[in-house]
């Protein structure tokens, strides 16, 4: 079993989820499936069938979670903006379209990609950890392509 990597606010936002989902997500879910329960033939009852799905779904979500902090390693922010860490905001530039982007590499278990947050095993955080402002590095993509780093924060 690997160790998974997160940040302090990661581990924190982890726990909260698991929480909300122990003490408030998953009673609702129960009591709902109790309430489809309630109604008779369970062969043709669609609520049982949709609030077992629930219920086995937010468990699932409990068991990953409650993985994910058992087995968290805390990544320390960047006290520095040397170099490219995991925690380390960055803004690159493609050097093929000059569009630039501004990108967080956290934990692979706390990426957003939609919010511009990372994983450290994509393609993009594996080219630029450790490097430097200034720096080009290729991106080993579908359709591979150079980018410069043009800031760390």
């Amino acid at each position: 079993m690997s160790d998974e990597l997160i940040t302090k606010k990661g581990l924190e936002e982890k726990k909260l989820r698991l929480k909300e989902l122990q003490e408030v997500i998953k009673p609702q879910a129960l009591n709902e499936l109790n309430l489809a329960r309630s109604q008779g033939d369970l062969s043709e009852n669609a609520d049982y069938d949709a609030a077992i799905k629930k219920t086995q779904e937010i468990e699932n979500e409990i068991n990953s979670i409650q993985y994910i902090i058992d087995h968290a390693k805390i990544v320390e922010e960047p006290v520095d903006a040397t170099a490219v860490r995991i925690g380390s905001k960055i803004k690159i530039q493609n050097m093929s379209n000059k569009k630039t982007y501004e990108v967080t590499i956290v934990g692979s278990s706390q990426a957003k990609p939609l919010e511009n947050e990372i994983s450290n095993k994509s393609p993009i955080a594996q080219a630029v950890l450790g490097k430097q402002v200034g720096d080009v590095v290729e991106i080993n993509a579908k359709i591979p392509y150079k980018a410069k780093i043009l800031e760390i924060a």
